[in-house]
């Protein structure tokens, strides 16, 4: 009796299209993906938008667009001195101005600049209409310690951790009992 492995699209479908863009989770799921993971940050007017990290130069062409020369700043991150352009400066309207790009240069870089950066939002819509027609139910899961960590840090630890126990916890145990060893990324 061996059960399927489970399989999660974290980031989307990152080895052919750039991580987390609508297409990238599209794909996953006609790939056959139960779930898919978008990490989370938030813009400057508090919009969660999928993104691995609050940094925008190694995913974006933010550096290639001169309107955005200026908000290239310094920021200490995890005690490690920064400079690049960080989302959390930069207000929706000015993200959806940037494309995505590949991270890695082995990757195929022939899809760099056509798609746009989605809200997290969108990916919720995105997930709710691919499944519609699917036999199998597919989900999604957000890496809430990712996203969240760096704005509530400043607050407190112990705010960090009551919400990342009330939006994850009780997903990621269920999965975890669930799935089990199962469980594989694409």
């Amino acid at each position: 009796n061996k059960r399927m492995p489970l399989v999660i699209g974290h980031r989307g479908y990152p080895g052919l299209l750039p991580d987390h863009t609508l297409q990238g989770y599209k794909l996953a799921i006609e790939k056959g993906a139960n779930f898919i993971e978008p990490d989370l940050v938030l813009t400057k007017d508090c919009v969660l938008i999928a993104r691995h990290e609050p940094m925008l130069s190694g995913t974006t062409n933010v550096a290639d667009l001169p309107q955005f020369a200026s908000k290239k700043t310094t920021k200490t991150l995890d005690g490690v001195v920064t400079t690049d352009w960080f989302a959390c400066d930069f207000t929706l309207a000015e993200i959806k101005q940037l494309r995505a790009k590949q991270p890695l240069a082995d990757r195929d870089q022939q899809y760099n600049g056509l798609y746009e950066i989605p809200t997290f939002e969108e990916v919720i819509a995105l997930v709710k209409q691919q499944t519609k027609s699917k036999v199998i139910p597919k989900s999604f899961i957000s890496s809430v310690m990712v996203f969240f960590a760096w704005f509530i840090v400043k607050h407190s630890v112990d705010m960090l951790w009551e919400l990342t126990d009330l939006i994850q916890k009780d997903i990621l145990n269920n999965l975890l009992e669930k799935e089990g060893d199962n469980i594989g990324c694409i």
